[in-house]
C-alpha cells in the first residue's frame, strides 16, 4: 500500500520540477504549455493514485482475512451482486458463478470486484472517491479526514472539484480560466492534492487494519515453551537447533516451537524439515540486549505484526 503513496509522491515531485523548469523560460505561450500539462498531469496521478490505493488495499485485506465474513454488508451485498450470474435459466452459467465464492475463492472475487470499479472510474472527483471507498471497504465518506491548511473537509472537496473542472477545461481546449493558471495557484494545488492523498492514506490503512485484525490469530511470549526454548538454543555452539532437542523440552514446545519464527520476533529460522537455525537476534534477546513485542498477530497469508498496542518485553521479564 504505501508504493501507491510513494508513487504519487514521486509524480508530485515531478511536476514541482516542471513548475521550476517554467521559471527560467521567457516566453509566455509556453509557460502556459507547462502550467496546462502541469495541472493534466496532477489530476491523472491523483487518479492514478486513488485506483491504485483501493486495488493494493483489497489485495492485503483479502490475503490477510480467513474468510469474507469481516466484509461489511454492503460490501458483500455489491461483491455478489457483480459476481453472481442472472442468467438463472442458464444453470451452468449461474452454478459456475456462485462457486466462484466456494472455499478461498471469495477472495479473488472480490478483487475482481474491486478492480472493476476502479477501471470505470472516469475522475476521481469527491463523490466517486466516496463512492468507491464506500463500495469495496464501506468507509462511508472518506471525504471527511481531508484536510489542508485552514480549510474544513467539505471545503476540501468543493476546491478538489474546482482543480477537476480546471483539468477538463484544458483538456477540452477550454481558456476561460487561462488567468488561474500561474505558478503559484499551480503549487498550492500540489500541496493540497498531497495533503488529502496523506490524509486518504492514513483513512485507508487504518481501515485495512481494522478489518483484517479481526481474523489475526494471536501468539504471545507468555507460554513458558518459549523461555525453554530460548534458554536452550543460547548454549548451543553450533547454531542449529534441531527437532529431536526441541522434543526434549516437551510436546508444548515441539508444538509451538515455530512461532518464534514470526515476525517481528524473528527468534529462531527453518533450514530444514528437521533443523532450525539460531540467528543473533535470539542471543541478543536472551542477553536482555534488545526488546520484542510481547504479542503478534498472525494473518491468513502468515504476515504477522505486533499487536497494536502490546508492550515490548525484555527476556527477562518472561522468568
Amino acid at each position: 500500500m504505501k508504493r501507491t503513496l510513494n508513487n504519487l509522491n514521486t509524480n508530485l515531485d515531478d511536476i514541482r520540477a516542471l513548475l521550476d523548469l517554467s521559471v527560467t523560460l521567457t516566453s509566455i505561450e509556453q509557460r502556459r504549455v507547462i502550467f496546462r500539462s502541469a495541472v493534466v498531469l496532477l489530476i491523472a496521478s491523483w487518479e492514478q493514485y486513488i485506483e491504485q490505493l483501493a486495488e493494493s488495499s483489497i489485495t492485503v485485506l483479502t490475503n490477510r482475512l480467513r474468510d469474507s465474513s469481516t466484509l461489511p454488508e454492503n460490501v458483500k451485498q455489491s461483491t455478489a451482486l457483480f459476481s453472481i450470474s442472472e442468467k438463472r435459466n442458464n444453470l451452468r452459467e449461474f452454478s459456475e458463478s456462485v462457486w466462484l465464492f466456494a472455499d478461498k475463492g471469495w477472495k479473488n472475487v472480490h478483487i475482481n470486484y474491486c478492480k472493476n470499479l476502479t477501471s470505470n472510474l472516469n475522475t476521481a472527483s469527491p463523490s466517486n472517491v466516496k463512492d468507491l471507498y464506500w463500495n469495496v471497504l464501506g468507509i462511508r465518506n472518506v471525504t471527511l479526514v481531508w484536510s489542508f491548511q485552514e480549510l474544513s473537509p467539505e471545503q476540501c472537496v468543493e476546491k478538489l472539484n474546482d482543480v477537476v473542472d480546471l483539468r477538463h477545461d484544458i483538456a477540452h481546449g477550454t481558456n476561460a480560466r487561462a488567468n488561474e493558471l500561474t505558478q503559484e495557484n499551480i503549487r498550492e494545488n500540489v500541496e493540497f492534492i498531497s495533503s488529502i492523498a496523506n490524509t486518504t492514506y492514513q483513512a485507508i490503512f487504518d481501515r485495512t487494519a481494522e478489518l483484517s485484525q479481526t481474523q489475526a490469530l494471536e501468539y504471545s511470549l507468555a507460554p513458558t515453551c518459549f523461555s525453554a526454548i530460548i534458554l536452550f538454543a543460547s548454549r548451543k555452539t553450533d547454531g542449529v537447533l534441531t527437532l529431536d532437542e526441541i522434543k526434549t523440552l516437551g510436546s508444548s514446545a515441539q508444538g509451538n516451537h515455530n512461532k518464534l519464527c514470526y515476525e517481528p520476533w524473528s527468534l529462531l529460522e527453518v533450514i530444514d524439515r528437521d533443523s532450525r537455525r539460531i540467528p543473533d537476534r535470539l542471543l541478543q534477546f536472551h542477553n536482555n540486549e534488545i526488546s520484542l513485542p510481547f504479542e503478534i498477530l498472525v494473518f491468513d497469508n502468515n504476515e504477522s505484526i505486533a499487536k497494536p498496542g502490546t508492550r515490548n518485553v525484555v527476556f527477562s521479564e518472561l522468568q
